[in-house]
């Protein structure tokens, strides 16, 4: 018999739970007295955040790459949070996107801040501190694949 497709987000809200978080890399590197690629000072710290969504049989696990250049350093910030879900359980490609929309990043990005706050402040920088996220910021190349992994930008 055909798994059924769920489309029911407060049901998917009750199913699925946060179970860990796991840090890929932090770095950071101060510009000063090192020859790297310039920077258009006029713009203020751009921030580019990669995501990757991956969805396996009883789990959904989303992925972040922050970079983050300025005059001062350039740091990185490669995080993943993974929430169980129940075996069988199939979500619908809109129910995905949704989900990491309103739920995964929210729950992410306070680790991707402060990771990236300590890794400035470790190399003798001011901490650069990542503005609040907005859902309208984020943006996804193509339809998040229910059982393979696909990425998206967030503009912080």
């Amino acid at each position: 018999m055909p798994e059924d497709v769920v489309d029911d987000f407060p049901r998917m809200l009750e199913e699925v739970d946060l179970t860990s978080v796991r840090c890929y890399e932090i770095s950071a590197r101060a510009r000063d007295g090192f020859k790297l690629k310039e920077v258009d000072e006029s713009e203020d710290r751009p921030v580019d955040m990669r995501i990757r969504v991956q969805v396996k049989s009883e789990t959904l696990g989303v992925r972040t790459r922050t970079e983050l250049t300025s005059s001062e350093v350039e740091v990185r910030a490669d995080i993943a949070v993974f929430f169980k879900k129940p075996e069988g359980v199939r979500y619908s490609h809109e129910l995905v996107n949704r989900f990491v929309k309103e739920v995964a990043l929210f729950a992410l990005f306070p680790f991707a801040r402060e990771a990236i706050a300590d890794a400035t402040r470790r190399v003798g920088v001011e901490p650069h501190v990542l503005g609040l996220l907005h859902m309208k910021d984020v943006e996804f190349a193509d339809d998040l694949p229910v059982e393979n992994a696909s990425s998206g930008s967030v503009r912080v």
